[in-house]
């Protein structure tokens, strides 16, 4: 009798946890409608801020990111990702409130360090999530498609988003903060849903922060194939974020209206969702040749946009987000194959971190650069400093056979 109720509540249990991957497409789709970032650069800019000033904003969001990434991820792997989600999702509410209000430099900077925390706290936490849910259910070589998908979800989300937030801003700014505000609401409440998946032996203890610390680090000093995952993509993320973000004001510079730059972001979204869905097959049949050529495309097409004509340039524009969505399902299934449950949350921070501090170092350059020469300058030195490193990475490979 006792047996047969401890498989029913088994069941019960794990029908519930099951239930977080469809749960997931939907709070994906949510969290990811960001209205505004397709117009935040133009939004700064109609406030009064200028290039070298909405970068160091963008520089503050990527130092609170560097210095809370990787505790966040600690907090998510000792006290359960779903709560972490939930607090992550009221802190990115407050911040969009504090973004509609402002009016000056200090007020955006605390909506972007609680913006930064709320990105924080979900990053790392969903992803192991999701990843432990599947590893619960025995299902982790499904991980790749199903992220897969999860990015499709992505840029379809980022892709409407961007260009409803396009069509609203034409008409009032504010509009746009107020939806996002609204979304930022329905997307707490799906993330009640979520189960929590226990990733701790029966006969393990509860391990303290520093420990848990310690433990990661001797992970990333033990596993240089991981740790060289780590550094090498954000950095090439990085670089597509500069032309993401940047791209909003070099196309406005070039005479598109708000409603054209959403049209020609809803495209790129498109195109990226195309991306997210070849991951899985580009990464099976190609393994590390091909995410090391689509990197060193990448590259090559940042160093161009600098050269190319109106026409030309929106064509590199979509090619980059199209060529980068490919590449963000592999190196997450890189980065969770390499490490266990216990520390999943605190491991993928550590990519998150790296990002950050590359965006602290290259964005606001990339901005004071684009004030006083122009953008097309900023974007030739990333591409030529992009080429470098996937050259040093291709060497690496090469050196220790990495898949």
């Amino acid at each position: 009798m006792l047996k047969n109720n401890y498989r029913k509540l088994e069941l019960i249990k794990m029908n519930k946890i099951k239930k977080n991957i469809r749960n997931d497409y939907l709070y994906r789709f949510l969290s990811s409608f960001d209205i505004t970032s397709a117009i935040w650069v133009l939004y700064l800019g109609y406030k009064g801020m200028n290039l070298a000033e909405i970068g160091l904003l963008e520089g503050i969001f990527h130092i609170t990111g560097f210095i809370s990434e990787i505790p966040t991820g600690a907090l998510a792997d000792l006290f359960g990702r779903r709560k972490i989600m939930i607090i992550g999702r009221i802190t990115s509410l407050i911040s969009a409130i504090i973004m509609l209000f402002s009016n000056s430099f200090l007020g955006f900077a605390i909506g972007f360090i609680l913006s930064a925390w709320g990105y924080n706290l979900n990053s790392g936490s969903e992803e192991a999530l999701i990843y432990d849910t599947l590893k619960t259910l025995k299902r982790e070589d499904e991980y790749l498609k199903i992220n897969g998908r999860l990015n499709l979800i992505i840029e379809i989300s980022q892709g409407l988003a961007v260009f409803i937030g396009g069509l609203l801003s034409q008409i009032d700014f504010s509009i746009s903060y107020i939806t996002a505000i609204v979304i930022g609401v329905f997307s707490l409440t799906v993330s009640f849903n979520f189960t929590e998946v226990d990733i701790r032996e029966t006969h393990e203890e509860r391990v303290t922060v520093i420990n848990h610390f310690k433990t990661s680090i001797n992970i990333l000093k033990n596993n240089r194939r991981l740790l060289n995952i780590l550094m090498y993509f954000p950095l090439i993320y990085t670089f597509s974020a500069i032309i993401y973000f940047y791209g909003q004001q070099f196309l406005s510079d070039s005479g598109y209206s708000r409603v054209s730059i959403s049209t020609i972001f809803l495209f790129n979204g498109i195109l990226s969702s195309l991306g997210a869905i070849l991951s899985d097959k580009i990464y099976k049949k190609f393994k590390s040749k091909g995410w090391i050529s689509i990197s060193m495309l990448i590259s090559l097409l940042i160093v161009l946009m600098g050269y190319s004509s109106k026409e030309t340039t929106i064509l590199i524009f979509v090619s980059i987000g199209f060529l980068t969505s490919i590449l963000q399902p592999i190196s997450s299934k890189l980065i969770n194959s390499s490490v266990e449950s216990r520390q999943r949350a605190t491991i993928i921070s550590v990519e998150s971190m790296f990002y950050s501090l590359m965006m602290i170092l290259l964005f606001p350059l990339c901005g004071y650069i684009g004030d006083i020469i122009s953008l097309e300058i900023s974007f030739k030195l990333i591409g030529v400093i992009g080429l470098a490193i996937t050259i040093v990475e291709f060497l690496v490979i090469k050196k220790n056979s990495i898949k």
